[in-house]
This record gives structure tokens, sequence and C-alpha cells, in this order.
């Protein structure tokens, strides 16, 4: 079956029939990430490629695609970053109604686009969150920033 994908270099997968007589053999090569992904993003590149690779699914059309998800996936981490600097969830519009804080929307909306994609790539999130706070609070946030460490299953 496949092998892993290392670093920009091609790895040979050898597939043979049931019969043994016919052999093939293919390469696969995972570009190294943009150098204007962030770590995350590039963490996420290898990552998803290499299941990809395993499968046997992996092919350079799915470049542009990859890219657009890893640079969300930085977009993502640096919203848990601030808030994680909030001082509260809540904010509050002109006529003085509390409200979900923007970057919690912000988050929430980038979960589900990416949730989306890891969907088109036929990979399953297993622990994503729910796509809602169900209380506003400190530890409410704790669920959106955990949605950054996604674990991936084999369908």
């Amino acid at each position: 079956m496949a092998g892993a994908a290392t670093r920009g270099r091609g790895v040979k997968s050898t597939v043979t029939t049931q019969n043994g007589n016919v052999r093939l053999d293919l390469t696969y090569t995972i570009p190294e990430p943009p150098t204007s992904l962030k770590p995350v993003g590039q963490a996420r590149w290898y990552q998803i490629a290499d299941i990809m690779v395993e499968r046997g699914t992996w092919s350079l059309d799915w470049i542009p695609a990859l890219e657009h998800m890893c640079r969300i996936f930085d977009q993502a981490a640096i919203i848990d970053l601030a808030i994680s600097k909030l001082d509260s969830y809540v904010s509050y519009s002109n006529q003085g109604v509390p409200k979900t804080h923007p970057l919690i929307t912000e988050r929430l909306k980038l979960d589900v686009f990416l949730q989306n994609q890891l969907n088109c790539f036929n990979l399953t999130p297993v622990t994503a969150k729910a796509s809602f706070l169900p209380a506003l609070g400190k530890g409410a946030a704790t669920s959106i920033r955990n949605t950054t460490q996604i674990a991936f299953q084999d369908e």
C-alpha cells in the first residue's frame, strides 16, 4: 500500500495484483508548503497531505484547495489567540443589548468552513466540537480554542 509522504520529496508505493504478475510503482510528491503559511498552516499542510497519500487520493490538483484551507487554519489560530486575551465573551450593541463577541462569531464561521473543506478532502474531524456556545462565559471559549486541535480518522 501507499507509504507516508515526506516533505518536498517523492514517496514510492507499490501495488501488486492478487496474481502477483502486475506491479505498479507510483510516486507521490508533496511540495513544500508556501512560505507565507504560518506554523499551524504548515503543520496542517503535511498532516492532510500525508493522510491523502496514505489513502492514495493525493493529486497536485488538491494544492490550491489545501493552501486555502491551511491559510484558514492560520487565521483561526490568530483569532484563537485574540479570544484567549478577551476579558469577556460578551459585547454590547449601540442600544446596550448583549451579544456574542465578534471574534467568537468569526471563529465559528471559520469552523464551519474548515469542516466543509475537510469533508471535501474526505477527512472526518473526530474531536469536532459543537458549532455553538451553550453559554457565554470564560469556560465557553475552551471549546473554540480546542477546535484547532482537530484529529482525523480514516473513513
